[in-house]
């Protein structure tokens, strides 16, 4: 047997329930100027890139989010690496691109 749902009229549309601009995120996305990045260790570029696409949405620019190997230098700033090199560190980068 198929359930019919009734048609109703007048009733409002919710807003989207999105964060609003105050609203401090986990990554620091707001702010950054196209080129910018930042690393984020030892996640997957697919958890950390499902997050970004998400919180994104009210936020001017694109965003990529790839998988690498980073070392911190001396100052205390992170810098591409490989994965043969003694102290890298696995995890996802993100770069604004647009």
């Amino acid at each position: 047997m198929t359930t019919m749902y009734p048609v109703q009229t007048g009733v409002p549309l919710p807003d989207i329930n999105r964060a609003h601009k105050g609203v401090r995120r986990k990554y620091p996305i707001e702010g950054m100027v196209v080129g910018a990045m930042f690393f984020v260790p030892g996640r997957s570029s697919k958890s950390v890139s499902a997050y970004i696409s998400r919180i994104s949405k009210d936020v001017p620019g694109k965003f990529s989010a790839r998988h690498v190997w980073m070392i911190k230098n001396a100052e205390g700033e992170w810098g591409l690496s490989t994965p043969t090199t003694q102290g890298e560190v696995e995890g996802t980068g993100v770069w604004r691109i647009e």
